[in-house]
C-alpha cells in the first residue's frame, strides 16, 4: 500500500506494508502507554508549579456541558473534538445516527451542543466546580500531522487558503502564488508547511495546530479525567463508569473504523517525521515543549520518542511483506 506525504516539492512516496503498519501498531501499543489518571494529575500541578504556569488564572477556550448529566467538556481539537460533540448531541437528545451528524462545531445548527460561555457567570462558575469535567490529550507531533491532512491537504478553505499561498511564495515566488488556485492540486509538503508553522504567527496561532496546554488551560481548570487519545477506549470506559448515567450511550466509532481513513494519524506521523531533518524535529520539541513537559509526551531527544525507530526502515527498502 502506498502513501504519499504531501503533494509539493519535498513530498515523499512511502510503502506503507503490512509489516511496517505492524511496527507502527507495536510501537503505539509500548511507547503510548499514559500514566494513571492519579500520576498523571499529580505530575501536571507539580510541573505547573514548578513552571509558574498556575500563577495566572485563565479559562479554557472552548467548553461544552450537558446538565442533564452534569458533564463539561473541555474541547481540544485535533482531539477526537469531532467524534465527543457528536456524543454530547446524543446525550442531549438527537436521534441522527452519528454517520448523519453533520457540521459539528456550528453550534447555531446544533441547540443540543451548549457552550458554557453562554451561560451567565455565575453558572459558569458553578459548572467549573461542581461538574464532571473531561477533556482529551494528544501527543502533540501526531495531532500536528492530523491538522495538516485535515486543515492544508483535506479541506482547504478560509484563512487556510491564505497560509498555502504564502508557502507557495516562499518556496515558489510571487507569480506561482498569483497563478495557483484552490482547488488546483498543488498542496504544501509537510516538510514546507512545517517551515511555516515555525516561522509565521498565522499559523502559530492557529489552534489545529498551535501548542493546547494554555487553549485547555491544563495548569488552572478542575479535571476529573485527562484522556489521552492514544488509549481513548480505556477512557470512555471510565467516564461512563464514573457518570453512570452515560453508560447506556455508545461512544461514535473512528474514522478508521468507519472506513473514512485507511491510514491513522499514527502511521501518518511516522512516515512525516522521517523525512523531516533534525532540526525540524528539534524545533518542533521547543514549540511543544509544555505538552511534553506536563503530559509526559516524549521528544526527540528521548530514546523513547515514538517515530524514530521507523526512521531508518522508511528510508531504504523494507519490503519484506507484499503491498496490499
Amino acid at each position: 500500500m502506498k502513501v504519499l506525504i504531501g503533494e509539493g516539492e519535498g513530498s515523499r512516496e512511502f510503502h506503507l506494508t503490512p509489516r511496517i503498519r505492524r511496527i507502527i501498531s507495536d510501537i503505539n501499543k509500548r511507547k503510548f502507554k499514559p500514566p494513571s489518571q492519579k500520576d498523571l494529575a499529580k505530575k501536571i500541578k507539580k510541573e505547573c508549579h514548578k513552571t509558574g504556569l498556575d500563577t495566572t488564572h485563565s479559562y479554557p477556550r472552548m467548553v461544552y456541558f450537558n446538565s442533564q448529566h452534569r458533564l463539561l467538556y473541555i474541547a481540544n481539537p485535533k482531539c477526537g473534538s469531532t467524534s465527543f460533540k457528536k456524543f454530547l448531541l446524543r446525550i442531549g437528545g438527537s436521534e441522527l445516527n452519528y454517520t448523519d451528524m453533520e457540521n459539528v462545531h456550528e453550534e447555531k445548527e446544533h441547540p443540543e451542543l451548549m457552550s458554557l460561555w453562554d451561560e451567565p457567570e455565575e453558572f459558569q462558575k458553578k459548572a467549573l466546580a461542581e461538574y464532571y469535567s473531561v477533556t482529551f490529550v494528544r501527543h502533540p507531533f501526531v495531532r500536528l500531522v492530523s491538522g495538516y491532512r485535515n486543515k492544508i491537504i483535506r479541506n482547504l478553505g478560509g484563512g487556510y487558503i491564505r497560509i498555502v499561498q504564502n508557502i507557495i511564495e516562499n518556496n515558489y515566488g510571487s507569480e506561482a502564488r498569483k497563478a495557483w488556485k484552490p482547488w488546483h492540486s498543488y498542496r504544501p509538503s509537510f516538510e514546507q508547511f512545517v517551515d511555516h508553522l515555525l516561522e509565521h504567527q498565522n499559523v502559530q496561532d492557529n489552534h489545529h495546530f498551535a501548542p493546547y496546554v494554555d487553549q485547555i488551560a491544563l495548569c488552572s481548570t478542575r479535571f476529573n479525567l485527562i484522556a489521552p487519545l492514544e488509549t481513548a477506549e480505556e477512557h470512555i470506559e471510565q467516564l461512563k463508569r464514573e457518570v453512570p448515567s452515560l453508560e447506556k450511550f455508545e461512544f461514535p466509532a473512528s474514522r478508521i473504523e468507519d472506513g473514512k481513513d485507511l491510514f491513522s494519524s499514527e502511521e501518518l506521523t511516522a512516515l512525516a517525521f522521517a523525512n523531516l531533518t533534525i532540526e525540524h524535529k528539534l524545533a518542533l520539541d521547543n514549540f511543544y515543549f509544555k505538552e511534553k513537559l506536563l503530559l509526559g509526551y516524549t521528544g526527540v531527544d528521548s530514546d523513547n520518542f515514538p517515530f524514530l525507530s521507523l526512521s531508518n526502515c522508511l528510508t531504504r527498502d523494507c519490503s519484506d511483506d507484499p503491498d496490499t
